[in-house]
């Protein structure tokens, strides 16, 4: 989206993500942030039309 910025590591269970409207410098990773998880959520449904193998991606990050 033009919005947000999402990178998934399947192995690790974790990720980045960046709201690029407020951060347009990609300095503060949102990704462990639970109020965004259904961001995170829909643009994981979004890049797993393109990449199968990323349906097998938690949707809930629980990296500590």
């Amino acid at each position: 989206t033009d919005r947000w910025k999402m990178m998934v590591y399947p192995n690790d269970n974790d990720g980045a993500l960046y709201d690029l409207d407020a951060d347009p410098d990609e300095l503060e990773n949102l990704y462990a942030d639970t109020s965004l998880a259904d961001v995170r959520r829909q643009l994981l449904e979004t890049m797993s039309k393109t990449n199968p193998a990323l349906k097998a991606v938690p949707t809930e990050h629980s990296k500590g």
